[in-house]
């Protein structure tokens, strides 16, 4: 039997019908779209890069002293470029199309044509050259290297510049342009290190209380909020950049290496070699929870998220997987309409054939502009759904039916018995966009749970 479920929403909240909100919470928040096979690479992978109107990644495959250049559209790879010694930091710089990689065995950053992959020139560092950053805005390329320092090099002027001195090599380290501050992981004293880019030297340093080797890190510098993973214990810090202090911490999973933000949907994914990512979800600037766990393959801990794409890709090693690859996981995908009704991805995801019909006791004729604003941020375009009233024959046809802040009166009584469920604690869209959307998340994700114990064989 295939299942429907009507959803109503009181117009009051969102001026239009649930089919607006199983939008907004999609489907699971990352669904693995796309397998790219590495044969031939073996060993550690480290950090990656992409060129997104090229759509490319480039993969730094630090055993098997390599990049690797993968095709994005095609979906395979383009070549293997040779020539490095452990490469670990790759960054792509746009302007001139070259591809740095940063080389941690030699301690140079080789700079690459980035159509003919020929070396253009070579910038010595030091010791242990790894993590790159680079700022578009300053045309300035960062390098954390040795046993304390970041580098930079004018992209422009093609000229080293002076070095911040550190108390310890640097890991992953964030650019905040805005505010002219590098927050810099060091790792082995468990510390974050705020450099500032005008005086060139650290400005401050902060403890990272709840757990050892803060490899990882993102930035939210919208809301202020700095976020490290440790692996001992394993956890999410987030700390506040204005003060330096922990504001929340959450439990996470063992050998964190990357940890990326995505500012539209207010969500992190953090890699973890264990075999898994796990995705975050931000409430608010202080609260946040875990949504998913995906899980990869044990030595699968790094990774890059590109925003621009809405894609995360992980790299996989030949190790406990069979050979290495490129995982490709869609971060926003949108659900289908059809005639009215949005079909449910978490529905088929759990093997439940459901179908999802909205509709409002007393709808707007359009769906308001903030609604379509905040949905099409978060990847689905509802513009020209058309919210429909509520009907007795929609009730009496439904499995399930579900009335948001709403007495839906002798309407409801068409309900069938023990098909009517309410959920009166979802926030106003109006008010908080986020928490809404997440309160629904996970509203619909228990209700499918029951559908799904219930459903006949």
């Amino acid at each position: 039997m295939k299942r429907q479920i009507a959803l109503m929403l009181l117009i009051g909240l969102t001026g239009a019908g649930v089919g607006v909100v199983l939008a907004a919470s999609d489907a699971a928040p990352l669904r693995l779209v796309q397998t790219i096979a590495l044969p031939g690479v073996e060993g550690r992978i480290d950090h990656l890069a992409v060129d997104v109107a090229g759509q490319r990644l480039f993969v730094a495959a630090l055993g098997n002293n390599t990049l690797e250049v993968i095709d994005i559209a095609k979906g395979q790879r383009a070549r293997s470029v040779r020539g490095f010694t452990e490469p670990q930091g790759v960054a792509y710089l746009p302007e001139t199309n070259m591809v740095a990689v940063a080389n941690g065995g030699s301690g140079v950053v080789t700079f690459l044509d980035g159509a003919s992959f020929e070396p253009v020139q070579t910038v010595a560092f030091g010791e242990d050259a790894d993590n790159l950053r680079y700022d578009a805005a300053r045309k300035c390329l960062y390098v954390g290297y040795g046993g304390g320092a970041l580098g930079a090099y004018d992209a422009a002027r093609g000229a080293r510049l002076a070095d911040v001195a550190l108390e310890a090599h640097p890991e992953s380290f964030q650019l905040d342009s805005a505010s002219g501050r590098i927050f810099v992981n060091v790792a082995s004293l468990q510390k974050v290190a705020v450099v500032d880019t005008r005086r060139n030297t650290v400005a401050a340093t902060w403890p990272v209380v709840a757990g050892a080797a803060n490899f990882p890190m993102a930035l939210d510098a919208s809301h202020r909020r700095l976020f490290v993973l440790t692996r001992k214990p394993p956890h999410l810090v987030v700390l506040d950049t204005e003060t330096g202090k922990a504001v929340a911490t959450l439990p996470a999973a063992a050998d964190a290496d990357d940890l990326f933000y995505d500012a539209a949907r207010q969500r992190l994914y953090g890699v973890f070699g264990a075999g898994s990512v796990i995705v975050f979800g931000q409430r608010d600037a202080d609260h946040y929870e875990a949504l998913a766990t995906v899980s990869t393959v044990a030595g699968a801990r790094t990774g890059l998220f590109s925003p621009e794409l809405k894609r995360l890709f992980v790299a996989v090693p030949h190790r406990a997987n069979p050979s290495a690859e490129i995982r490709v996981f869609d971060t926003g995908a949108s659900p289908a309409a059809d005639g009215g009704a949005m079909k449910a991805p978490l529905a088929k995801e759990r093997g439940i054939a459901a179908r999802a019909v909205s509709r409002g006791t007393n709808p707007d004729p359009s769906v308001p502009a903030p609604v379509v604003d905040a949905l099409r941020g978060d990847g689905s375009d509802v513009a020209a759904f058309k919210p429909q009233r509520l009907e007795r024959a929609d009730v009496a046809a439904a499995d399930r039916v579900v009335a948001i802040g709403v007495d839906l009166g002798e309407v409801g009584a068409a309900a069938r018995a023990g098909a009517l469920v309410q959920w009166d604690d979802i926030p106003s869209f109006s008010a908080s966009y986020p928490k809404a959307r997440e309160a629904m998340l996970w509203h619909v994700g228990s209700l499918l749970e029951d559908v799904g114990r219930r459903r006949p064989e």
